[in-house]
Order: structure tokens, then C-alpha cells, then sequence
């Protein structure tokens, strides 16, 4: 049979009581089969926060996000390299090497025609899965392709980009989305604002954001 043993240390003075509360149910505490130190509810380590190293899979360890409120244009050329968005540029550093980063960007504005579209940069450089993988690196190859509403003039859109990312490493990334035209003609993003006008009635504004989540895997 195993024994409990109770050892007082042979320098202290105070007493410690063992209480049991008022009850008239018989409990039962099982001790573990380890050494270690118990904690009591005073102990800082219960109410400290939990380190994001250590959070499970499928937590979110932290999330990066710019705001963009500027009124800009920006040159969509009829060329795969695009032009970066750099205005909505989101930089992280992974907590994890084997993390997931998810980019999202709400990007509000309207092109000079409809034939422009978005793809992703990743430290400034296109990705193999920056576009779409089954058409291939063409100029007419997106992660999203703008809206199309019949009006090129009073009424920006709002574009949603979607990207996830494994960086392999815990050294900062910087993600981008790009925009370029998919026909043979160069064409104009602008950028929180119609194409029209930067801004009175019936020609509306508006922000566009970026954000960055870092997922752990493990």
C-alpha cells in the first residue's frame, strides 16, 4: 500500500492547516504519480496570460492589419509584374516556422475599364500560387479579378483577396497585393475613390484595409 507522508521544513515557523470545507459528501483527491509543486489560486503563473509559443493548433497567434484612406491612382499595367500596392502592404513576423499566414485585403476603388485584376507579392516577389495556378503566369491570370458593373465612372467596388501563405521560417514577410490590366492595354486603379471624380454626390469614397493572421499548425 502507498503512504502519504507529510514533511515539514525544519527552518520554517508558521503552521499550515489542512481545512475541510462544510460538506456531507465524502470527495476524493488523486495525487499525481510525479513530483512537481502544487499551485494554489494566488500563484501568478495561474492568472498570467498563455505564451503564444505554446497556444494549440488552429489558434491565431497574432494579427497584423494596415488602414488606407488616401485617395490615389495607381498604374495597372498589361503586364504579369503588375504594380504593387504598397499602401496596403502588411508585414509580420511568424511566432512559429511552421505556422499558416493568412492575408485578407478589402481593396475599394474602381479601374479606369473593367479589365484589371489583383494577385499577391511576398517580399516583393510574385509567388508560384500568386495567381491562378491552372491558367498559369498570364496577364489575364488572378487571385481576383475586379467586379464589373456596367459603371466605370461614379461607383467604386469593393475587391476582397484572399491569400495563405506557408513561410517555412520565423523571419519577417511583407505580403502585397498587386494590380494589373488583363488585356493588351495599360489601365488605372483608383483607389478609394470612383473613377470620375475623387470625391462629391454620386461619386462615392472609401477605405480599403489589409490584415495578416498568423495560425498555428502545431
Amino acid at each position: 500500500m502507498s503512504k502519504i507522508a507529510l514533511n515539514g521544513e525544519s527552518s520554517g515557523n508558521a503552521i499550515f492547516v489542512i481545512r475541510a470545507p462544510a460538506s456531507n459528501t465524502n470527495q476524493e483527491f488523486l495525487l499525481p504519480d510525479s513530483s512537481g509543486t502544487l499551485l494554489t489560486d494566488q500563484d501568478p503563473i495561474l492568472s498570467a496570460p498563455i505564451p503564444s509559443d505554446r497556444l494549440p493548433a488552429g489558434s491565431v497567434l497574432q494579427v497584423e492589419y494596415v488602414r488606407y484612406d488616401d485617395r490615389i491612382s495607381i498604374s495597372a499595367p498589361q503586364n504579369t509584374s503588375g504594380t504593387d500596392i504598397t499602401e496596403l502592404s502588411v508585414t509580420i513576423t511568424p511566432i512559429k516556422a511552421d505556422s499558416l499566414i493568412y492575408c485578407q485585403w478589402f481593396i475599394q476603388g474602381e479601374g479606369t475599364d473593367h479589365d484589371i485584376g489583383f494577385r499577391v507579392r511576398v517580399n516583393g516577389a510574385e509567388p508560384s500560387d500568386g495567381y491562378n495556378t491552372d491558367a498559369g503566369n498570364q496577364r489575364w491570370s488572378f487571385i481576383t479579378s475586379a467586379q464589373y458593373d456596367g459603371n466605370d465612372n461614379s461607383t467604386p467596388k469593393l475587391e476582397t483577396v484572399n491569400y495563405f501563405h506557408e513561410p517555412g521560417s520565423t523571419n519577417l514577410v511583407t505580403y502585397s497585393p498587386s494590380v494589373s490590366s488583363s488585356s493588351s492595354n495599360n489601365r488605372t486603379l483608383r483607389l478609394n475613390r470612383s473613377d470620375g471624380n475623387a470625391g462629391s454626390d454620386n461619386y462615392e469614397v472609401g477605405v480599403s484595409w489589409g490584415v495578416v493572421y498568423e495560425i498555428a499548425q502545431s
